[in-house]
């Protein structure tokens, strides 16, 4: 990129956080990652059993991780690879694209529930805050949304042992937004493993409690929130 580049704009929450000519890539690393490293975490003891662990991510028991990076480095790769390899009945899915993977638009909600899921339709439409007519409404009819909620609701009314989350807030606003991440927080408060693919830096250092940065389809070393502050950006730029 700063090879062809001779301006360069950075963008983070939607606002244009860096722009000019001849930005270096110290530069570029900074603008892209700036997280106050001291947050509050979840406390929760130290877990003895790694619930998730496909060549590099380790996951234990009640926590959450999060993968970081560029789009394009391998985020969509890794995310098939655990979706088929990964017992089904032990783990949920959330996929990056719900319209494509998440949801069968031309099956009602009651039938994309039962797909993995035996309780009510109605509960779980009460239970996940479903915005809809009824379970006899058409998935491709809702909201994204509330297409995002179904899939939370048939994903983890069964209270998983093992959350695969990829992009889980693409597009949606913030009231959807803060639904989903306490969906998730709730969930690992449960002692799920929850592996957190996403290119949004706010989320992954609002929930995670650990965080791996993937570039060219490599995943850097295992990083607390602290020190994904100093190196993320760098680590995402490839210069480490």
């Amino acid at each position: 990129m700063l090879a062809v580049a001779t301006r360069t704009i950075v963008m983070r929450r939607g606002r244009i956080v860096a722009d000019g000519r001849g930005l270096g890539a110290q530069d570029l690393a900074k603008a892209m990652v700036d997280v106050a490293p001291a947050l509050t975490r979840r406390a929760h003891p130290e877990p003895a059993e790694s619930r998730l662990c496909i060549e590099h991510p380790h996951v234990h028991a009640g926590e959450i991780v999060a993968i970081i990076g560029v789009a394009g480095n391998g985020q969509t790769e890794l995310a098939a690879k655990l979706r088929d390899t990964l017992p089904r009945a032990a783990t949920a899915h959330i996929p990056e694209d719900r319209t494509r993977d998440g949801i069968i638009a031309e099956m009602t909600i009651a039938d994309n529930l039962a797909l993995a899921t035996a309780k009510s339709p109605e509960e779980l439409i009460s239970k996940f805050s479903i915005r809809a007519t009824g379970p006899r409404q058409l998935a491709g009819k809702l909201s994204g949304g509330n297409q995002q909620k179904l899939v939370l609701a048939r994903e983890l009314a069964r209270e998983p042992r093992v959350i695969v989350a990829a992009e889980p807030t693409r597009g949606l606003d913030v009231e959807s937004t803060r639904f989903v991440h306490d969906q998730l927080r709730d969930a690992a408060a449960r002692g799920a493993a929850i592996l957190l693919i996403t290119s949004d830096l706010d989320e992954a250092f609002g929930l995670a409690d650990a965080i791996h940065v993937i570039y060219r389809g490599k995943l850097s070393e295992r990083l607390t929130p602290a020190e994904a502050a100093s190196r993320a950006g760098a680590l995402m730029a490839g210069l480490q």
